[in-house]
Parts: structure tokens; C-alpha cells; sequence
């Protein structure tokens, strides 16, 4: 079983209420299970300034995550990202795994609520407007294009993240010891 995430950001017109959800989630997880030949489900995130998200069905494959305190934790054991405008695309792509925007109410959103930092549509980010450019993204998506769609991301944001920081701190204070232990 394969785990999709569906984390939108909130609306400003929405704040502090519930907020019904833009991406069409059991046509994805159809289009997935017909394109892959897997199960998957989808684990749905509101955000916390949301009171809920209305997915608008009961389907058994999707798992309301809202209440889980950590999102880090969910973001390791998702296969899939589909957010809009949120920054955990920008943290998922450190996973190097497929991460999409949906932005089926671009328009809306930029006149009604935020404008955003950077140009999305100049960046690499994976970017659809209807589902059936999502569903094209993902059918073009395999796991290589993913990882190099990813480390473009880490590119545009400057990130400079390695998976190994911790070693190299260790590595750091291990010969400042020897350092100070051959002074002393």
C-alpha cells in the first residue's frame, strides 16, 4: 500500500473555519491505483489555521491526519505529496520523492488572500491546474524524475541540506577534542 498526503494551505477567507478541499482526492487515488496497478490511500491534513478540511465523501481510503501534532513525522512515511501553496512542498522535496502543487484556484487565491514569494510558475515545481494535468504530471513522474525534480528544488531554494549534518558536527567537536587534548 502506497501513502498519498493532501496538505493545502489555508485561505484567508477561511481562516479559523472549515475549509472544503480543491483537489478531487478519490479521482486521484483512482488514477494512481490504475497507473501504479497498487492500493493507496490518502492521508488529509488541514491546517492548523483551518478548523477542518471537507473532503466532501466518506471513501475508506482517506485518513483525516489533522490532529497528529508532528507534520515531519507524516511527511517520512508519505510516498506522494499533493499540497498549493504550503512550504512542506519545499521540505518533502528533501525526501526526494514526488511532490506536486495543485493550484486549481490560482486565481482566486492570489486575489483573495496572498501573493506568493517567488514566481511558482518559474520554478520547478510540478505545478497543475485541473486534474488532468495532475494526472499527467504523475503519469511523467517516475522515481528518477522525482529525485531530479527535488534536487532542481533544492537548487532554486539554496539548500545545501546533505543528510549528514549530524556526522559533521560530531566530526567537528571529535577533532576539537584531540585538538584541545594535545594542547592541554
Amino acid at each position: 500500500m502506497k501513502l498519498l498526503m493532501y496538505a493545502p494551505t489555508y485561505r484567508d477567507m477561511r481562516m479559523w473555519q472549515r475549509q472544503d478541499a480543491v483537489l478531487d482526492v478519490p479521482r486521484t487515488l483512482d488514477h494512481l491505483e490504475r497507473t501504479t496497478g497498487e492500493r493507496w490511500r490518502c492521508l488529509y491534513r488541514a491546517h492548523y489555521m483551518n478548523t477542518e478540511l471537507v473532503m466532501g465523501t466518506d471513501d475508506a481510503r482517506l485518513m483525516d491526519v489533522s490532529g497528529y501534532p508532528e507534520m515531519t513525522e507524516l511527511l517520512l512515511i508519505t510516498d506522494m505529496l499533493i499540497t498549493d501553496y504550503s512550504s512542506c512542498g519545499g521540505d518533502f522535496a528533501l525526501l526526494r520523492r514526488p511532490v506536486f502543487l495543485y493550484h486549481a484556484d490560482a486565481e482566486e487565491y492570489l486575489r483573495e488572500c496572498r501573493s506568493f514569494y517567488f514566481d511558482i510558475e518559474k520554478s520547478p515545481f510540478l505545478v497543475a491546474h485541473s486534474p488532468q494535468e495532475l494526472e499527467r504530471l504523475i503519469d511523467e513522474t517516475d522515481a528518477q524524475r522525482a529525485r531530479e525534480n527535488c534536487e532542481a528544488l533544492d537548487r532554486f531554494f539554496g539548500t545545501t541540506e546533505t543528510g549528514h549534518a549530524a556526522d559533521a558536527v560530531c566530526d567537528y567537536i571529535i577533532a576539537r577534542l584531540g585538538d584541545h587534548r594535545r594542547e592541554g
